[in-house]
């Protein structure tokens, strides 16, 4: 069954009682994190519970098919309803998830996060035809969906304000879901017992432009000045980010590049190239863009986007720490970056 992100809190009586699986997927991460973890809620108290919460990924179901089916019919040590949160999953996992909607018998739920798919892709039109699975597409939050989401958040938690002033709030938002959590998070306590927001509360609470914003610590991961970009760091990791998260926006980002530049030798107007690169939202980049168009050449940037992907592949797979290695990543593109810009000078 296909539904939207907005959708699940309605659906929360029916995901405990009639749903065996929800596979979400999409482009934009955070939402894919935020709504799987607002599923994940519905099943299990506390998303730490490790005899509850049973983490499985792709790579395992080689060596391992049934292993979906084997979790999802083992009883828990503890007591209490399982959870098995199968990771980073691609089509090949399509018979494994369907034979857990078949021939699980207890009542495990089996939730299912991964990137992009296509609509052809197997996982998603069996998923989306299954009536025992929630299908739920994750696209990057646009202006209508942030300010849905910044008023349930308040409503949810008994907080109340004004259209203009929901306006003003919704400006200052940035359209990653968990950053948004985050500074709704931070408003929210700065209230305390007080349940009317004003315009006062977001000026001593929320900047103008967030510090810890994903499309800033790209901008200047690109850019020759490593002081801003570990201060970003920092600041997202504390926020809640995560490293495989920001190595995809990173990567994301340095396509962006490549594509611009692959259209600036085609002759294509900047202004032209920055409609394709940028969202609407992001026009306030073009600047920092265009500069940077023009001191990064086509074979660095296709090193530093191999450099980006087996950063995120050695994540998943190595075991070493990944704020570490997203660390030491950053720290060689700016590097980079900086001979980069000395060329151009």
């Amino acid at each position: 069954m296909k539904v939207k992100p907005y959708q699940i809190n309605a659906l929360s009586s029916q995901i405990k009682s009639s749903y065996k699986a929800a596979l979400v997927f999409g482009t934009d991460p955070s939402v894919i994190q935020d709504t799987a973890e607002q599923i994940a809620r519905y099943i299990v108290p506390s998303l730490k519970d490790d005899f509850n919460v049973i983490k499985v990924f792709q790579s395992q179901l080689k060596e391992h098919p049934s292993l979906l089916t084997d979790e999802g019919n083992a009883l828990s040590f503890m007591g209490g309803r399982k959870l098995i949160w199968l990771k980073e999953a691609d089509t090949h996992a399509t018979e494994a998830v369907m034979d857990f909607t078949r021939f699980v018998k207890t009542d495990s739920f089996l939730l299912i996060t991964t990137g992009n798919l296509t609509k052809s892709a197997a996982l998603r039109v069996q998923s989306e035809e299954n009536p025992l699975i929630l299908a739920v597409a994750c696209y990057t939050d646009d202006e209508k969906n942030i300010k849905n989401n910044v008023l349930t958040t308040l409503k949810n938690n008994g907080y109340t304000i004004s259209p203009e002033i929901l306006s003003i709030l919704c400006q200052r938002m940035s359209e990653n879901r968990l950053a948004v959590k985050s500074e709704l998070n931070k408003l929210m306590t700065y209230l305390g017992d007080r349940k009317t927001i004003t315009n006062t509360d977001i000026d001593a609470v929320i900047s103008v432009t967030a510090t810890a914003s994903i499309d800033a610590l790209c901008q200047q991961a690109a850019g020759i000045q490593f002081e801003k970009t570990d201060f970003l760091y920092r600041q997202l990791l504390q926020a809640g980010e995560s490293p495989v998260t920001l190595i995809r926006y990173l990567i994301a980002y340095f396509n962006n590049l490549l594509l611009g530049i692959h259209l600036i030798q085609k002759k294509v107007p900047l202004e032209t190239i920055f409609k394709k690169i940028l969202k609407p939202n992001q026009f306030n980049q073009k600047e920092a863009l265009a500069r940077q168009l023009h001191y990064w050449d086509m074979a660095t940037l296709i090193k530093i986007t191999d450099l980006l992907f087996e950063t995120e592949k050695q994540m998943k797979t190595s075991g070493l720490n990944p704020e570490l290695m997203l660390h030491r990543t950053l720290t060689l593109v700016n590097s980079a970056a900086k001979k980069q810009h000395a060329k151009y000078l």
